[in-house]
């Protein structure tokens, strides 16, 4: 049964009134001095009605209880007074966190409910990762926050408040159970992450990389291959090295199989290396189809490649007709996607609607 609300005013009056109170509280780091009602808080707080029904705390204190309150605030105490008196609460985003504290240490329920609807409400994404990582000592909340990190997935992938998380804080978010993204938007977030990170962050995440890598791989092997219109002459994802290299080419396929279709001039985008730094971009023009040959060679600055490192790899031809693209993926579908080398192996991020332009590495064994 709600109040009506002249049962409310009356009942607001009686918040930190001195008038007839049987329990005082010494609030927060300063010690403020707030009045209540026994009777009340019981009725709405099982936390209240065992410390209030216990004898020998009564005896202790000579029926006129003075609780120390450390943990909250005083005017996040006051709320959580104007909830249990008159059934109403100002929650906004500076107090709804210790507001939401506070209903989970006195098991107020109905009033953790009415945060959680708040947040999910008026929380931006920013500021569900800060709740995420600043109150892990709270693990109902902590799990509402999980939740919200789980559905919101892209968005906090996107988001450049990500950028700013440290290698371990990525690490756990990555790890949640069930998140909303495929495997290929996880990877393609870590590779902007590390980006922007220095060498020191990265080695936390090598294992996390390695493994999702391994995972897009074996997935790739059981995806079903889309139509032809849906198919884009595009690799992404990164290359192993297994043993000290130095990588300086590639042979990309630019000859196809077909009689019919008018060659074109299209541009190689090639984007390769381990941090914004000490990327490789380069553009190169081609033919295609090319007549004289399956294969065509390009060449880019040198880069050294150590026994274990792996670094992004980014390749797309642009400016293809649509007929010559469907003709060129269609050529292309006895190729190996993965492609793989005794010293360098390329693994890709995504291969269901992609066809790779990439036939080998060149590069020299050191």
């Amino acid at each position: 049964m709600s109040c009506t609300e002249r049962d409310r005013i009356r009942l607001h009056r009686m918040v930190n009134n001195p008038y007839l109170a049987d329990v005082k509280f010494l609030v927060g780091s300063k010690r403020k001095r707030i009045y209540a009602h026994r009777t009340l808080l019981s009725c709405s707080s099982e936390v209240f009605k065992a410390m209030f029904s216990n004898k020998r705390f009564l005896q202790i204190h000579k029926n006129y209880p003075l609780i120390v309150v450390s943990d909250v605030e005083p005017d996040i105490f006051l709320d959580v007074l104007y909830y249990i008196y008159c059934d109403v609460c100002d929650i906004s985003k500076q107090n709804v966190t210790p507001l939401f504290n506070a209903a989970t240490k006195y098991l107020l329920y109905e009033l953790q409910s009415r945060c959680v609807k708040f947040m999910i409400a008026n929380m931006e994404v920013s500021e569900w990762i800060q709740i995420f990582f600043n109150e892990s000592q709270n693990q109902r909340l902590r799990e509402v926050c999980e939740d919200q990190l789980v559905k919101k997935a892209i968005e906090v992938f996107e988001h450049h408040s990500f950028l700013q998380l440290t290698s371990s804080q990525v690490k756990e978010i990555m790890q949640l159970k069930g998140l909303e993204c495929t495997d290929r938007r996880l990877l393609e977030a870590l590779d902007r992450w590390i980006e922007h990170q220095p060498e020191s962050q990265r080695s936390e995440i090598d294992s996390l990389r390695l493994d999702l890598s391994r995972k897009i791989e074996s997935n790739n092997n059981v995806q079903v291959r889309p139509s032809e219109e849906d198919l884009q002459p595009y690799l992404s994802g990164v290359i192993i090295a297994s043993r000290n290299s130095t990588l300086y080419g590639m042979g990309i396929y630019t000859g196809i199989d077909c009689a019919e279709v008018e060659e074109a001039e299209v541009s190689l985008l090639i984007e390769i290396g381990c941090c914004e730094k000490d990327t490789i971009r380069k553009s190169i023009q081609l033919r295609i189809p090319e007549r004289e040959t399956r294969i065509t060679e390009c060449f880019f600055n040198r880069l050294r490649l150590a026994e274990g490192d792996m670094i992004k790899v980014k390749v797309q031809i642009v400016g293809m007709p649509s007929k010559l693209r469907k003709a060129w993926c269609a050529d292309s579908r006895e190729r190996t996607f993965i492609v793989n080398k005794d010293d360098l192996k390329i693994v890709s991020s995504d291969n269901a609607r992609f066809v790779t332009p990439i036939a080998y590495l060149i590069y020299d064994p050191v």
